[in-house]
């Protein structure tokens, strides 16, 4: 659960894989400058949970839960054409997916 949501957030995601190409999103590296004693400083990375997609639905059924989507994923196969609903900065919106 993430911004008084509830659904799967995307982690990762397959080089080239269909949802790569719908425009699924992940969580983004982002580097800060840390200032240090002495004048020195040091850069750190740290993951942007906030820019990673939220997925809450297929083809209109909620799918809070893995087991949920899972089992709405196997009822198709391969080359059918599904709707994720997911929250992408505070808005929900649906993206057209085709399973492979």
């Amino acid at each position: 659960e993430r911004q008084n949501v509830r659904g799967l957030l995307v982690c990762s995601l397959t080089p080239k894989g269909a949802a790569r190409r719908a425009g699924l999103r992940v969580p983004e590296v982002v580097k800060e400058r840390v200032p240090l004693r002495g004048g020195l400083s040091i850069e750190r990375s740290k993951l942007d949970l906030n820019a990673a997609d939220i997925i809450v639905g297929v083809d209109g059924k909620a799918t809070p839960k893995a087991e949920e989507f899972t089992a709405i994923i196997d009822e198709h196969k391969p080359g059918d054409r599904i709707e994720l609903d997911i929250i992408r900065e505070g808005r929900r919106i649906r993206v057209p997916l085709v399973l492979e």
